[in-house]
């Protein structure tokens, strides 16, 4: 099913074609959408609006579904990945494993554009039986890749993942948590 979807008021009129398939347990198609289901994309936490956190059990709840029904997991942390929100990926603070792992930005702190996809054992191997011949025009740049060592070595040598834990629990979480509760139109 296709819909049509229009901006809030006071936002330029904007139509975008949005396709919904009703899959989750007690949705009218729940039993035939797994059988057609292929892959399941998500970020682990929002970041439209801020970076918002799912529910408790909600990534583990993704993971099962997709274990369970055959559908492949890709988590996109592009925006969380690489210590942003205090674990090395957003889907590290719910111990989920996907099968594909989309990243860029914080692999290199942005300096220079990167981006790249870590894979399960399962996907793995599926390429050393069939390999992909595509290639990319950038691929391997040796600047941006440079950056990502500098990046990660810095990440881990200066122990930034756990300065941003910490800074998230002890610091601005509780200061967040107090500006929402003294402003209901926070949170």
């Amino acid at each position: 099913m296709f819909t049509n979807v229009a901006q809030p008021s006071g936002v330029p009129q904007l139509w975008i074609r949005v396709k919904v398939v009703p899959h989750l347990p007690g949705s009218a198609n729940s039993a035939s959408a797994p059988r057609r289901s292929k892959a399941s994309t998500g970020r682990p936490k929002i970041g439209g609006s801020g970076v918002i956190p799912p529910p408790p059990g909600y990534l583990e709840g993704v993971r099962e579904l997709c274990t369970t029904h055959g559908i492949v997991y890709i988590a996109d942390e592009v925006l969380v990945g690489f210590g942003r929100t205090g674990e090395w990926f957003g889907v590290d603070h719910a111990r989920v494993s996907p099968d594909l792992m989309a990243f860029a930005k914080g692999v290199n702190s942005g300096y220079v554009p990167l981006g790249g996809v870590l894979v399960s054992d399962p996907i793995y191997d599926t390429f050393v039986q069939r390999p992909y011949p595509g290639g990319l025009t950038y691929a391997g740049h040796p600047l941006a890749c440079a950056a990502a060592v500098g990046t990660l070595r810095v990440l881990h040598d200066e122990s930034l993942i756990a300065s941003a834990a910490r800074l998230g629990n002890d610091v601005l979480g509780p200061g967040l948590l107090a500006l929402a509760q003294q402003h209901p139109s926070v949170g």
